[in-house]
């Protein structure tokens, strides 16, 4: 594991907060610039509410990341852009994520509903 570290940050401590994500089911993109992770949740609810909890954090802290949602799914993308690289800021919001997920509950993938997958009759 090669990360590209934003320049001003303390590099053996980014990296050891790195590989303690990468542990715990981040990965990095084939550039090693971006941390990604997917999240499953049991509803659509609960996406939504991680989505919020996610971006409302992101926006006390003035760092934004990528997100994707299905209906059953989150999947987050940080990034430092200015400077470019992995920063303290990432892995902070990654681990505050992983705390929101496991507030709100996640599931396997398998778990998760998928859509349509709730009758007409029972909305």
């Amino acid at each position: 594991m090669q990360p590209k570290i934003a320049t001003g940050q303390d590099e053996v401590k980014v990296k050891a907060e790195l590989e303690a994500l990468v542990n715990g089911g981040w990965q990095l993109d084939n550039e090693e610039i971006q941390l990604e992770k997917t999240y499953h949740l049991a509803s659509y609810r609960n996406v939504k509410f991680l989505a919020i909890e996610i971006m409302s954090r992101s926006q006390l802290k003035n760092h934004h990341p990528v997100l994707t949602s299905t209906f059953s799914s989150v999947t987050v993308h940080w990034t430092t852009h200015s400077p470019r690289g992995l920063s303290d800021k990432d892995t902070f919001m990654a681990k505050y994520c992983d705390r929101a997920a496991n507030s709100i509950g996640t599931v396997n993938p398998e778990e998760s509903k998928k859509c349509g997958s709730v009758q007409s009759s029972q909305i």
